[in-house]
């Protein structure tokens, strides 16, 4: 019996690059399909606490944040952040805003226009080193921000502070390692920058993050999604409040 005739060179190089080319259009797909997918399934429970205390998530457009109030239930964020501004803002401001995501990003990448391919391809495709940013703020976001309120227990507010302060990167003395000499000119030197724990890829986002920080509260939140708007669906809507 004669054997079969192999392939050809040629036969074999397009099958693989049929396989490569599937792969490059499928995955993006899937990846795509599951961050709607899973941020479609609500988790958590929310009903506004009576004397309870108020947050706010908010996001810039592509990245959330959570607004705290200074001090609450106990808790003084004064009393935690060690940087130069802090110094100078916690004392005199009412709100924080908080927010975790690529060191490289955060720190490079003040407005959009800044975005080159090659930080955004790192920030994508490896798992790469974190920072927390941090804005002093006089009050909780109105116009800017696309703010969805929550009124929660003092308990709640806890669990969600405990999970945020793990973000940062905590010396065994529990000193933090401000980034010193980097801040954001738009926000006029009321923002500083921190390093943070964990790593950021992609399955594990600036949005992740802040989902992780609602769902340890057991506040609505997506079962997963690397993006921002899945969160908005399931926070509550201010329209809904009436005028």
């Amino acid at each position: 019996m004669t054997e079969p005739a192999r392939p050809s060179r040629r036969r074999r190089a397009l099958r693989w690059c049929r396989r490569v080319a599937l792969i490059l259009v499928g995955a993006p797909l899937l990846y795509g399909a599951a961050a709607l997918g899973l941020g479609a399934i609500p988790t958590g429970d929310y009903t506004p606490a009576t004397d309870g205390i108020r947050i706010q998530v908010v996001t810039n457009g592509v990245h959330l944040g959570l607004v705290l109030p200074m001090r609450a239930a106990g808790i003084d964020w004064g009393a935690f952040l060690d940087g130069p501004r802090a110094a100078e803002w916690c004392p005199t401001e009412d709100w924080v805003e908080v927010g975790w995501g690529d060191r490289d990003f955060y720190l490079r990448v003040p407005e959009w226009d800044d975005l080159t391919l090659s930080i955004a391809a790192k920030a994508v495709l490896w798992p790469s080193a974190t920072a927390m940013r941090v804005i002093y703020r006089s009050e909780p976001a109105t116009d800017w921000g696309e703010p969805r309120d929550l009124v929660i227990t003092k308990d709640a507010y806890r669990a969600l502070v405990a999970f945020v302060r793990r973000g940062f990167r905590v010396a065994d003395d529990g000193t933090l390692a401000p980034i010193v000499g980097f801040g954001y000119e738009s926000m006029r030197g009321r923002d500083e920058f921190y390093d943070g724990s964990g790593r950021y890829h992609l399955f594990y986002t600036c949005n992740t993050w802040v989902i992780g920080a609602l769902s340890a509260a057991d506040l609505p939140a997506p079962l997963w999604t690397p993006f921002d708007f899945p969160a908005y669906w399931h926070l509550p809507d201010p329209s809904e409040n009436g005028p």
